[in-house]
């Protein structure tokens, strides 16, 4: 049998203390991620007892969440094709913060979903991206390693900080509600990361080629791609994992309601 090589072809062009940079900061921008998805669901009660609103209209909080970051998640891996990813991942993430902070200030209903409107943005557009970066720069056989590392990170710090801000959710901090304190530091958390990513992390990608794209505009660069999108669908194994997410992330997106009850 012939011995094939995983790994041919990829170089590593960063010093070892770079690429544990990268990752790190490639973690945390994930764990930071993975708290904001599912944070406001955690204090559902409070803004039930505060705006006096129907675990309907709460509910819309998650689902525009979710719109917003299905609307943006797309398009924005043809957008990466044109700038470099950690720049938009980094801009992305201020965003979202943007957004959290206008959810932690917020003194009506109104302005909570218009805040979580632009935080889910923000989210839509960051996880593909930093998916896509932790898998360009690790080799084909330190893929598995690597995001079974990035996603076990996240959903621990997840799991932790939401029972920390259950916790303390009703209480008062410094004569502000717990619930605005917990969402204030993930503000500062995401802000922090995104910057951080913005200006530490590099884009493995060849500058020379996106040039290249940016010359030709997005509207060349979503032709020439979409077609290469719909062939995915070609390919069984694809349509298997798309078909799992359904009934695989909605225990997750349901679980965190329970806290009103």
């Amino acid at each position: 049998p012939i011995d094939i090589d995983p790994d041919t072809g990829f170089v590593e062009r960063r010093t070892p203390a770079q690429q544990w940079l990268e990752y790190v900061l490639l973690c945390l921008g994930n764990i930071a991620w993975s708290i904001d998805s599912s944070l406001l669901p955690l204090f559902f009660r409070e803004f039930q007892g505060l705006f006096g609103v129907s675990q309907t209209q709460l509910s819309m909080l998650t689902t525009v969440k979710g719109w917003a970051a299905a609307a943006c998640a797309f398009p924005c891996g043809f957008f990466a094709e044109l700038l470099p990813r950690p720049q938009f991942v980094g801009a992305a993430m201020v965003l979202w913060a943007s957004g959290l902070a206008l959810c932690a200030a917020a003194n009506s209903f109104e302005v909570l979903f218009a805040g979580r409107v632009l935080n889910g943005i923000g989210l839509g557009v960051v996880h593909p991206l930093l998916l896509s970066l932790v898998a360009d720069k690790n080799p084909p056989t330190r893929r598995g390693s690597a995001f079974g590392t990035f996603f076990f990170v996240g959903e621990v710090c997840k799991t932790l900080f939401g029972l920390v801000a259950t916790r303390y959710a009703a209480a008062s901090v410094g004569g502000i509600a717990g619930w605005r304190v917990s969402i204030s530091v993930v503000v500062v958390l995401s802000a922090c990361v995104g910057l951080s990513i913005l200006w530490l992390v590099g884009e493995p990608t060849s500058a020379v080629e996106r040039q290249r794209k940016r010359a030709q505009g997005f509207c060349s660069v979503l032709r020439e791609n979409f077609p290469k999108c719909l062939q995915l669908f070609g390919y069984p194994t694809f349509v298997l994992i798309v078909a799992s997410g359904v009934p695989g992330t909605a225990p997750w997106t349901i679980f965190p309601f329970f806290t009103q009850w």
